[in-house]
């Protein structure tokens, strides 16, 4: 929510400038992270995720040595 300023802000005073680039609720997954229950799950999820995929390529890799094996 914007809020005025204190104070008068001239147009020279104005440093920045606005690139139309936002990331829509990222400052939910910053305040996830950043609790111990967050972190622990951002860490955690990945990791499964991971090691998921690294049995699937396992699995996918035995099964066409098999195949070529009885070719």
């Amino acid at each position: 929510m914007p809020v005025e300023d204190p104070i008068y802000v001239t147009q020279e005073q104005i440093v920045g400038k606005y690139a139309d680039f936002t990331i829509p609720f990222i400052g939910f997954l910053v305040n996830l992270a950043s609790s111990k229950e967050g972190s622990a799950f951002l860490l955690v999820v990945p990791g499964i995720l991971l090691v998921a995929s690294a049995g699937l390529s396992i699995v996918r890799a035995l099964r066409e040595f098999e195949k070529a094996k009885t070719a």
